[in-house]
């Protein structure tokens, strides 16, 4: 798989020892090849779907489950992407992420969210390559900050910066995609 990036928004702590933490993610076509873009509509930020390996679970396992959960829909494989690896240095962490492109099949049917899911009041869009592109460039830094710093005394900075982390990750494999499809 293609090395895409690595990402660092925080401030380096020099922590030796850090929790490894691996997820998969998908750009998800549907037949009109538009791409799902998850919108969590309390914090007003948008993600690609899916999430954390369960421990056992194969990479596959997994993209299939956060699909299903997150688009409400089967998936084929079309190919993978590439990889990313974010430093979260205030959180301790490495999250390792891997990227697929998918294309869904068969009905689709209501998602399965998460308790933390359904509070962020997640809702599936479909956008072009194009757009969905730029509703991310859109959520960097400066608005973005904006937007977390509205929340006022609620204002988590740990979260920030994780969330911070998500848009730059998934804006990166946007932008792969799009040159991987370029003629």
């Amino acid at each position: 798989m293609k090395f895409i990036g690595e990402i660092c928004v925080d401030p380096e702590v020099g922590r030796k020892e850090y929790k490894i933490r691996k997820t998969v993610r998908a750009i998800v076509l549907n037949d009109k090849n538009q791409v799902a873009i998850l919108h969590d509509t309390k914090a007003g930020f948008h993600h690609l779907p899916g999430g954390g390996i369960d421990e056992g679970e194969e990479i596959m396992q997994s993209l299939h489950r956060e699909c299903l959960e997150e688009v409400g829909s089967k998936v084929k494989v079309v190919g993978d992407l590439g990889v990313t690896i974010e430093y979260r240095n205030t959180q301790g962490m490495i999250q390792i992420s891997y990227c697929y492109v998918v294309k869904t099949f068969g009905a689709f049917k209501q998602p399965e969210l998460s308790e933390g899911e359904i509070s962020a009041g997640q809702v599936t869009e479909w956008h072009t390559l194009e757009n969905a592109i730029k509703i991310f460039e859109s959520e960097i830094p400066n608005e973005f900050t904006k937007k977390w710093e509205a929340i006022g005394p609620r204002f988590d900075w740990l979260e920030f910066l994780a969330y911070k982390s998500c848009t730059l990750r998934e804006l990166a494999f946007l932008r792969e995609y799009k040159r991987s499809i370029k003629p």
